[in-house]
């Protein structure tokens, strides 16, 4: 998604997350005792690449 906005104005690249927790179907950011914070920092770590 950071590679589909990118090409957009800077207040035109909005993207929505799906789901912070939606355990049942499996897609899920927030934190857990399998990957503690990993989804959050790999996203972080993203967007802050997109950035720079």
């Amino acid at each position: 998604m950071l590679n589909t906005v990118k090409e957009k104005n800077p207040e035109h690249r909005i993207i929505f997350l799906k789901s912070w927790n939606e355990w049942a179907e499996g897609n899920y950011m927030e934190p857990d005792l399998k990957f503690g914070r990993g989804y959050i920092d790999a996203l972080k770590q993203a967007v802050d690449e997109f950035n720079s």
